[in-house]
């Protein structure tokens, strides 16, 4: 009967450990994909405010018509619907040529911890300027109809791990993980 009760004792212990060690892993597997997804937020946000920022010296492009990688959805149901996609490489271009002090770790700065392991995280930003029209009357107090426009910046954002060399989640490096936010928002934009 001792032995018996020993045995069952020692089970119990072992199942709790066993219990607890995978607990803990899974509370580590938790928020390592609650940090991306959080980065993922973030990053979506910022580029929303990144594409409104651009739209400051390019105002033309709140009435321009390029139908081409916009929202397929979009597309169908108003095929004269006017899109301008605004990916992140536009961005970071435009803002490498304006940045008042130069920056050399990319637009969306560093996302993980320089490690040496060479794994890195990678963040791809898609903004869509849709359905430009004038600004309701509440907007322009006193402005002239057509003075301030009113625009739709739709934003997609994707954090995804890839080694050191790729910088596309379609290339070779890309780890399968990927973490998405979209962000819709209304900008005015003064003529």
């Amino acid at each position: 009967m001792a032995v018996f009760l020993v045995v069952l004792v020692l089970t119990m212990v072992t199942a709790i450990g066993i219990f607890s060690m995978r607990s803990a892993s899974l509370v580590d597997l938790a928020s390592g994909f609650n940090r991306q997804n959080i980065q993922a937020t973030l990053i979506a946000e910022y580029g929303a405010r990144s594409a409104a920022t651009w739209l400051g010296p390019n105002k033309e492009q709140v009435m321009a018509s390029d139908l081409q990688a916009c929202n397929p959805a979009l597309m169908a149901a108003n095929p004269e619907a006017r899109c301008v996609p605004v990916k992140d490489t536009l961005l970071a271009q435009s803002f490498t040529d304006s940045a008042p002090l130069g920056f050399n770790d990319g637009l969306m700065g560093m996302l993980s911890l320089p490690t040496g392991s060479g794994q890195q995280l990678r963040a791809e930003v898609l903004s869509e300027l849709t359905e430009a029209g004038d600004a309701p009357a509440a907007a322009r107090p006193g402005s002239p109809a057509g003075g301030i426009r009113e625009l739709t910046v739709t934003t997609k954002a994707r954090v995804f791990p890839t080694t050191t060399g790729s910088t596309a989640i379609c290339s070779d490096g890309a780890r399968g993980v990927l973490s998405q936010q979209m962000l819709r928002t209304h900008v005015i934009v003064q003529m």
